[in-house]
């Protein structure tokens, strides 16, 4: 090492020489020159990223609802519905429809709900017979509307009828007009077709005004195989050959009813029971149907003593569906249900197993007065139907089962569970705004079916 930039010892001090003075003096000065710079760089850079729009979105606002509400300006009074399924191929559906309707204001636009059809020779005609000539058909599927704008305006207080043909096909999803399967006891796979409407789904069997307070009168006539049956609402009123070995079922005209109650099933199932009251079930599970059969009725005769009002239909038919995505539904004449829910075998079915099924035949059969015969004007009041005909499935099946003291189950089954539910944020009104219809079926809830009815 150089001997001037060494340190030296002499006698009782430490002594440091100029050029290393110097030095140390030039290293202060630069590092406090980089701490200042780098000082300067980082508020700049912190003042930039200030300025800078932030990355992170904020959620939107939630934009002003939809009017998926039809116009008021026509008023449905009557349909008169042709279905022909195909049960094999393509499982395509053709069809026709013509309802009648009532002019409350003056408008020149009809518009109807239509989903997942094709349709085809569309017209509006007058009382007389005479067509009104429009100048075209057009179809928004976000709102599920079909709008036909006429060249002149329907006359307030006038009646007119709607006609048009479509095509469809029967999905697999369980919902609308579909298809569903059984394996009989040759191993043969049998197909037949069904229903599910509630909430928003007629408009996929056909063109309607398919809301809960639009009421009107159905005659509906299945095209079907000869070797097949045709369910639907009412009693069959006449049968007829069409071309091709296929039968026509044109069924009496249903009371004054909401959409989503229609419903048809057109199968090779058997019944047991009379022309009042039957149950259907595919051929090899008809002997589960014997239990469900035997306090259908008196529970119907029950419910109509207790609310003082008649049945108002001239039959009754549970069918047991292989395929189906509730647990029942309460189409009116027509009560559809999972097999679990309708079917009970004495021999390899729990106890459990037999409630069940009381509770569900007893819930649906109350749902014939309480959201047939009065129903909510749209789906936020859901809870009308829901919870009164939650809360009297107890009173129907105390009525066939008085030693299942169905009281004390309702309190550990229903009252407390629900309190509990109640009690945790997540609850939410019984009455809640609807404005599309996939909000329909979230509103199924416990919260819904559950403490509506206390």
């Amino acid at each position: 090492m150089d001997r001037n930039d060494s340190v030296s010892h002499k006698n009782r001090g430490l002594f440091v020489s100029h050029r290393c003075i110097a030095v140390c003096v030039v290293l202060v000065v630069a590092a406090l020159a980089v701490v200042g710079i780098s000082t300067k760089l980082l508020t700049e850079r912190a003042d930039q990223a200030a300025m800078a729009p932030s990355s992170e979105h904020k959620p939107p606002s939630k934009p002003p609802p939809k009017n998926v509400r039809l116009p008021r300006s026509l008023v449905p009074v009557h349909y008169d519905v042709e279905l022909k399924p195909t049960l094999e191929g393509d499982f395509k559906f053709s069809g026709s429809v013509a309802i009648l309707v009532n002019c409350a204001t003056a408008t020149s636009k009809v518009t109807l709900h239509v989903k997942d059809l094709n349709v085809s020779d569309v017209s509006v005609s007058e009382a007389a017979g005479s067509r009104m000539e429009h100048d075209r058909y057009d179809e928004d599927k976000s709102l599920q509307f079909l709008v036909i704008s006429l060249k002149r305006s329907l006359a307030a207080g006038s009646n007119y009828t709607i006609r048009m043909n479509f095509v469809g096909s029967l999905n697999d999803d369980l919902a609308g007009f579909y298809r569903s399967s059984y394996v009989d006891a040759s191993g043969h796979k049998r197909w037949l077709a069904a229903t599910q409407f509630q909430a928003t789904d007629a408009r996929r069997a056909f063109p309607c005004f398919d809301e809960p307070d639009m009421k009107a009168t159905f005659t509906v006539t299945m095209v079907r195989p000869a070797n097949m049956k045709a369910l639907s609402n009412m009693p069959v009123r006449t049968t007829s050959d069409r071309p091709g070995g296929l039968k026509a079922d044109t069924f009496q005209t249903t009371v004054r009813m909401s959409t989503y109650l229609l419903a048809f099933v057109v199968s090779d199932f058997e019944s047991r029971g009379d022309s009042k009251f039957r149950v259907w079930a595919r051929p090899n599970a008809i002997s589960a149907v014997d239990y469900s059969l035997s306090i259908g009725p008196k529970i119907l005769e029950f419910y109509e003593q207790y609310f003082s009002e008649k049945y108002p239909l001239p039959k009754t038919d549970m069918v047991a569906l292989p395929d189906f995505n509730a647990g029942a539904m309460e189409n009116w004449g027509l009560v559809t249900f999972r097999e679990t829910a309708l079917l009970f075998n004495q021999d390899d079915s729990s106890a459990g197993n037999k409630q069940r099924v009381a509770v569900v035949v007893s819930h649906e059969l109350a749902h014939q007065w309480f959201g047939n015969l009065v129903t909510m004007e749209w789906w936020d009041d859901l809870w009308l139907n829901e919870g009164f005909a939650t809360y009297v499935e107890y009173l129907g099946v105390d009525f066939v089962h008085k030693d299942w003291e169905m009281a004390q189950q309702f309190i550990g089954d229903e009252l407390q569970p629900v309190m509990e539910l109640d009690a945790l944020k997540s609850s939410h009104p019984v009455s809640v705004p609807v404005y599309n219809p996939d909000e329909i079926i979230e509103n199924f809830d416990k919260i819904l079916t559950e403490r509506a009815h206390l």
